[in-house]
């Protein structure tokens, strides 16, 4: 494979602990642009859904997450691909708290006539059937949604719009797959154990992040 847009890592700058298995470690050339994407999307999820409070997110000296995990990402697409994952990391402690069974609202919020089970449901359906069936739009409007979950598809719809302006097959692949990660994440309360490995790994390994 011929690399072009990252450089490798001196090993002796970093301990893998065992871990690498002499894999080589490189990262992206142009950071700035996964910094400027994680920091745009924890802006926006302080602007349309609330604060972040004290999140560290994919940043990290001297090495960010998608610097090193992607580094031959092409520049023109580290930014929004940096922005999604900052957001998919925001909206992934919002799953934690939801409680699939009860649905009661994590975010204090009563609405619909004091229903607090529907904030949890409307937030899931940012990443609903519609998505599935035929990707988000990314001039939705979020009328009628409460608060937060509008806010979460204000920054989804933005995310597929800055994707689809440099590759639109690929931006509406990347949604629907993300739509189905979240189902299946939908599918079982977290805190829920397993009954065995076997059961446990191919729902982690879509839960990790397969797409």
């Amino acid at each position: 494979m011929m690399f072009r847009y990252s450089n490798t890592v001196d090993p002796t700058s970093y301990e893998a602990q065992g871990l690498c298995n002499g894999i080589t470690l490189r990262m992206h050339k142009d950071p700035l642009k996964e910094s400027v994407g994680a920091i745009r999307a924890q802006n926006d999820r302080t602007r349309f859904v609330g604060p972040v409070g004290n999140y560290k997110g994919g940043l990290g000296t001297p090495y960010s997450f998608m610097g090193v995990t992607v580094p031959e990402c092409r520049p023109e697409r580290l930014e929004i691909i940096s922005y999604a994952n900052e957001f998919a990391f925001l909206y992934g402690d919002i799953m934690e708290k939801i409680d699939f069974n009860k649905a009661q609202s994590h975010l204090g919020e009563k609405v619909d006539r004091g229903q607090g089970d529907e904030s949890d449901r409307r937030i899931l359906d940012v990443f609903g059937e519609g998505v599935l069936s035929q990707g988000a739009d990314p001039n939705v409007s979020a009328t009628g949604m409460n608060t937060a979950s509008s806010g979460y598809k204000r920054i989804q719809s933005q995310i597929l719009s800055e994707m689809a302006a440099i590759d639109k097959e690929r931006a509406l692949t990347s949604i629907k797959s993300w739509a189905s990660f979240v189902q299946l994440a939908a599918s079982r309360q977290r805190s829920q154990p397993f009954a065995s490995l076997k059961e446990y790994l191919p729902y982690r390994i879509i839960d990790a992040g397969e797409m």
